[in-house]
């Protein structure tokens, strides 16, 4: 048993440069198809703003709960456990004299790479997020004015949209600062 678990990670090890590469565009792809998912989540959820409660709940928990499982699939198949994938694409090759070394730049160069496409997408996101903490003080006392009279939570809808824009300007700001912890934790995982 012992020998079956070695050979099966013998197997999927990746060691050569070619598959380091790919393993690193795999996790990119990964983290641009997460994020297309949660920018139509936080679309769909603002579209169903004008519905009743109980309507807008269901619809709410149902896309809710649909968008998490194909991010978990998304997530699980090509961030976390995407060697078998890379076996598949990519036969065996010579290794690499220092492949941590290799799967870490190549990564980081990577994840700069995709915060500078996303920032050069998306330039209006720094302006809406900016004009949202602007504007977050005077949202912030209806919020409380409407809970303290029983009145509905917010007038003109969720902010979904404006949350979406600051989440999506500090992950920007994050992947062009190359994602440090996320480099550590996916070269601390890099043939463990």
């Amino acid at each position: 048993m012992e020998q079956n678990k070695q050979t099966l990670k013998e197997r999927f090890a990746v060691v050569g440069q070619n598959q380091i590469i790919a393993k690193t565009l795999l996790i990119i792809l990964g983290i641009s198809f997460s994020l297309t998912v949660l920018a139509q989540c936080f679309i769909l959820n603002n579209l169903i703003w004008e519905l009743d409660f109980l309507t807008e709940f269901i619809i709410s928990i149902t896309t809710v709960v649909i968008f998490i499982a194909v991010l978990a699939a998304i997530i699980k198949f090509f961030i976390i456990n995407n060697n078998w994938l890379i076996a598949k694409i990519l036969p065996n090759e010579e290794p690499v004299e220092n492949p941590k070394a290799w799967f870490t730049s190549s990564l980081r160069i990577g994840l700069v790479l995709l915060g500078l496409i996303l920032f050069a997408k998306s330039q209006k996101i720094i302006f809406l997020s900016a004009n949202f903490l602007i504007d977050l003080p005077k949202a912030s006392r209806e919020l409380i004015t409407n809970i303290v009279q029983g009145n509905r939570v917010f007038e003109n809808g969720f902010p979904y949209l404006q949350t979406y824009h600051l989440l999506m300007l500090f992950l920007m700001i994050y992947l062009i600062a190359g994602a440090p912890k996320f480099v550590w934790w996916q070269s601390k995982r890099f043939n463990a």
